[in-house]
């Protein structure tokens, strides 16, 4: 078996193409080689000089004639069947590459057994580059490579690519013309493998000359690039169906408001983009995440720009969604699941909710952000992980507490490269400092200006309340067992992901990691103070780790399923049919709302964590039943509810007083609260909108349902199963 095959796509090169091959054989002399040389319909006299050649008898030689013009690509996909070498390059006929380049990248492929090497004309400053156009051309192409596929190459479009013949007869190649570049290293970045660079001559020439290439060719280039990206990541498409699925859900009970901290995130952000700086108590990452909706709003009429920007908090929500389907992916869970069991928790789990109330989406993004960041890096531990230490500064920068991430991101990066026996990679400076320094830095900087602007690192934040101690067991019980917080209550599907968290772990232990040692945190940091049960749904400080959390559920979606066990996938049905319905009834009202019902009543923070009747899950209940017997059955019957348990009057700080209090609802009167599901001001706009929500929950659920059934069915399509 030869050492080497050498294809030489030809096309109307009758000056060069004896020189080429004269040069090829004597630069290769002392190799095993076999040569395909493919005339690509040339209308000169390139296949007359062939075929009279001495090279038409030589058991070397194979050449091949195709009757018409079909581009570089096409020529080398119709040498491939020929090639019987271990190593396989091309090498173009116009003598810009020189032959006595190749035993380099042969030599260094052999020493390092790298299935593929590619020269580059850019690694020597003393090597002469093209015109300007194809020079920044190649450039653009080579960055937005190393962007999408993970590499570090100088120069993608160099025409010496060395391939092992295995992996270049497993490429799923489709090119016509000079695309094959772009398109065989998308394919192997795609595979994760790491593409070195050996530094060539090279001899440009120009149209006069015979160039063929032209600028219409780099932009097929990059076309290439983002095509295999999207075909080899069908995913990203069904990522972007989850997120209109969900933004349809958080749409549908959008109230056209913001609450809580996000009025002055809101007047923050328009501040950054009048290059001013409000010391608010939401931190600069939370006003950065409104900067491009503010920027957006600016195209639209000044009467509807506010409305618009409350569009944010069910956004931003809505792509969390996205990324726990992306990380449900490279769990490697089937996209079936995926799809489905996103779906599942997007309408059964507290983000839709708070997706309205405007807090903690923030943080559930940037948790995100990070976990995905630290997938993508375990698939090539040896390169930076710059993109996570840049994840977990945004995060920092949003939330006081968001840098105690940095403990379950470390375990997580030494959990893997333990298994992988690289520990000792973790302690080296350039890993340490990519992987901390843009979190110190943006710690550093946000210190500086809160204590600049502000007198105190805290900002405009005081932090002495967040340490009211109340009792560490009263958090601790009350957080998962108390019924008015709860956050099994308030996520029952949270109860079925608790039953596979043990083999989650097993299976995922660096994930698992992750986020348990999140949450532990963030509970910790939550349960001594009185504001573990704020007058929000369940507790409201955990909240960013809910989606994750709910990762074991994918695991038992997929394992019951295998080991068909209806019964318990029905169960699982029943829990997610109770936990759509706990999350509806707190979507459609303002949380607020239910706050004004009961501050002035109740001494609230006591009653709403043990009392079950005075819950906000209790009251937005009555609150649904009651609109539906009114609507439906016609009922003049209003909801009254009467407390009337011993507590103390809230209204007068003055008065120590106690007595019965009386707390009635009536539906029937036009300020007590009623369902929210489209806020529009014309009747018309509302009926259309509804529509619109309609169509689209349809038109995207069908998607997915065609998507999800063709994956189960089908499994991957060519491309995936050649890249696995």
């Amino acid at each position: 078996m030869p050492q080497l095959s050498v294809i030489v796509p030809v096309y109307n090169e009758e000056k060069t193409i004896l020189r080429v091959i004269g040069a090829l054989v004597h630069a290769l002399a002392g190799y095993d080689v076999d040569y395909i040389i493919v005339n690509d319909g040339s209308t000169d006299d390139t296949e007359k000089l062939l075929s009279g050649s001495p090279y038409s008898n030589d058991s070397r030689f194979t050449i091949i004639h195709q009757d018409k013009n079909q581009g570089k690509g096409s020529a080398i996909r119709a040498a491939i069947p020929f090639v019987r070498g271990d190593y396989v390059i091309v090498q173009d006929a116009d003598l810009e590459y020189d032959p006595n380049d190749i035993p380099k990248l042969l030599a260094y492929a052999s020493e390092h057994q790298s299935p593929v090497v590619y020269g580059s004309r850019n690694l020597d400053k003393k090597t002469p580059h093209g015109g300007p156009l194809f020079y920044w051309g190649g450039r653009l192409v080579t960055g937005l490579a190393n962007i999408l596929f993970h590499q570090k190459l100088t120069d993608e479009p160099c025409g010496y690519k060395l391939f092992s013949a295995n992996i270049l007869r497993s490429l799923p190649l489709t090119c016509r013309r000079f695309e094959f570049c772009p398109e065989a290293t998308a394919l192997i970045g795609e595979r994760g493998v790491a593409i070195p660079e050996i530094s060539v001559h090279y001899s440009p020439r120009g149209k006069e000359d015979g160039k063929k290439i032209n600028y219409l060719d780099g932009l097929s280039a990059i076309y290439t690039l983002l095509r295999i990206k999207c075909a080899l990541r069908k995913e990203y498409w069904q990522a972007m169906f989850i997120f209109l699925f969900a933004f349809g859900i958080f749409f549908l009970t959008w109230n056209s408001s913001v609450a809580g901290y996000e009025p002055d995130t809101v007047a923050a952000a328009i501040a950054l983009t009048h290059g001013s700086y409000l010391l608010v108590k939401a931190w600069v990452g939370s006003s950065l995440l409104y900067v491009p909706f503010v920027y957006g709003s600016w195209l639209l009429p000044s009467a509807i720009r506010s409305e618009f920007l409350t569009l944010v908090p069910p956004f931003y929500s809505a792509v969390t969604m996205m990324l726990l389907f992306l990380i449900a992916n490279r769990l490697g869970f089937r996209r079936w699941v995926a799809i489905v069991t996103t779906m599942l928790v997007t309408v059964g789990s507290l983000v839709w909710p708070y997706s309205k109330i405007g807090m903690e989406y923030q943080e559930m993004f940037f948790i995100g952000i990070i976990l995905l960041a630290l997938l993508d890096w375990s698939k090539q531990p040896t390169r930076s992980p710059l993109g996570v230490g840049v994840s977990l500064a945004l995060l920092s920068l949003t939330k006081s507490y968001g840098i105690v991430f940095v403990l379950p991101t470390v375990v997580y990066i030494v959990v893997i490269l333990r298994r992988q026996n690289r520990l000792g990679d973790f302690f080296r400076p350039g890993f340490l400092f990519r992987l901390f320094a843009p979190t110190i830095l943006a710690v550093i900087c946000l210190a500086f200006i809160n204590l600049t602007l502000a007198g105190r690192l805290s900002g405009d934040y005081k932090l002495g309340h967040e340490f009211e101690i109340v009792s560490w067991w009263e958090g601790m019980w009350g957080i998962f067992f108390s019924f008015g917080k709860s956050i099994l209550i308030y996520s029952p599907l949270l109860i079925p992901s608790l039953y596979f968290w043990p083999r989650f772990y097993k299976k995922y232990p660096a994930v698992a990691l992750f986020v348990l040692i999140g949450f532990v945190l963030y509970f910790f940091i939550t349960a001594p103070f009185s504001f573990w049960s704020d007058e929000t749904p369940s507790v409201r400080k955990l909240v960013p780790l809910i989606p994750y959390l709910h990762l074991p559920l994918f695991f038992g979606v997929e394992y019951l399923w295998e080991q068909k066990k209806k019964f318990w996938l029905a169960i699982i049905g029943f829990v997610v049919v109770v936990a759509v319905y706990v999350q509806l009834i707190n979507a459609l009202y303002p949380y607020y709302r239910y706050l004004l019902l009961m501050r002035g009543n109740l001494d609230t923070l006591e009653q709403m964590r043990y009392n079950p009747e005075v819950s906000e899950i209790y009251i937005d209940h009555r609150l649904f039943i009651s609109y539906l017997a009114k609507k439906i059955f016609h009922s003049a019957e209003q909801f009254r509810y009467t407390e009337s348990t011993w507590m103390r009057h809230y209204q007068n700080s003055d008065e120590s007083d106690v007595r019965l209090v009386d707390l009635t609802i009536n539906l029937n009167d036009k300020n007590e609260p009623s369902v929210y599901f489209i806020i529009a001001r014309n009747k018309h706009i509302r009926d259309c909108l509804f529509i619109f929500e309609i169509v689209l929950l349809v038109g995207v659920g069908g998607c997915l349902a065609v998507t999800a059934l063709s994956d189960y069915r089908q499994g991957e399509n060519s491309i995936n199963s050649a890249c696995l």
